[in-house]
């Protein structure tokens, strides 16, 4: 099955989705292509597991899908997550992500999508430098790990 195949797949219903799922989930490291869409499925009832085992094991996603995973930043918890997992793996390419990043960070969202965030933050490092002003309150964090991985992203985005 093609990556184009998969997403026709995975828009339709059916057995179809499923088995795009599964394959999606056996490409593994090649599923980056389509990682945003996989995301978009991650809380699906049907074929939520599958896409979440593929995003655990693809490549970081194309930059043209950047858009699309910010979009998920607003979305159900384990689409947001992802979408904040996959700005991450794209390192500084995500760059263009950080100010949305910021804003799910300190928005009243659940706390693994805010933690996702501010980890994305950190690995997209210098380029994400003005988030410093929406980190340093996530720093005093009364949730310890909020408040630890705030300080490690404050860290890499002045290296």
């Amino acid at each position: 099955m093609t990556h184009d195949q998969i997403l026709a797949a995975l828009a339709g219903g059916g057995n179809d989705r499923l088995a795009a799922a599964d394959r999606a989930m056996i490409d593994g490291e090649g599923a980056g292509p389509i990682a945003a869409t996989l995301a978009a499925h991650a809380g699906d009832s049907d074929i939520g597991e599958p896409c979440i085992a593929a995003l655990e094991k693809c490549g970081p996603p194309t930059v043209d899908q950047l858009d699309a995973l910010v979009n998920l930043l607003n979305a159900d918890e384990l689409p947001a997550y992802w979408a904040a997992t996959l700005i991450g793996r794209l390192g500084p390419a995500g760059a263009p992500a950080a100010a949305q990043l910021a804003e799910t960070a300190a928005a009243q969202r659940p706390i693994a999508v805010r933690e996702r965030a501010v980890w994305a933050i950190s690995k997209i490092g210098p380029p994400a430098s003005g988030c410093r002003e929406a980190l340093e309150p996530l720093t005093e964090s009364p949730q310890p790990r909020l408040a630890r991985l705030a300080k490690q992203a404050l860290a890499a985005v002045e290296t």
